[in-house]
């Protein structure tokens, strides 16, 4: 119930292998459940969460470079129903990462789907 650092793994097959991911699920009790459904309730559940969540790569960058940043611009996968890789869409990831960004470093950011 700590930080969490990666709220996705490329590794976890359908929950198969315990990772950092499976971790947020099981603190979460969301039971069996992928990467996409999985942001889009931590987007949907507002800033009840947010202060757990930090995005380890960019959110190093924002962090240094906070004051050269004037916009962020993120783009995030938005797959239609019928593809099989919709599971890993990363839309919702994309909006968490604007929240953190918006909320922590006063970064104004835009969604490019």
């Amino acid at each position: 119930t700590g930080l969490w650092y990666n709220i996705g793994d490329d590794r976890m097959q359908d929950g198969d292998i315990i990772g950092e991911q499976a971790e947020v699920i099981s603190d979460l009790n969301l039971g069996k459940i992928n990467y996409r459904d999985l942001t889009k309730h931590l987007v949907d559940a507002g800033e009840q969460y947010l202060d757990r969540i930090k995005p380890v790569i960019i959110g190093k960058l924002l962090i240094e470079q906070t004051a050269k940043i004037d916009r962020l611009y993120l783009i995030g996968t938005d797959q239609l129903n019928h593809i099989r890789q919709r599971d890993k869409d990363t839309i919702y990831s994309c909006e968490l990462i604007k929240a953190w960004a918006e909320k922590n470093h006063q970064i104004p950011t835009t969604i490019i789907p």
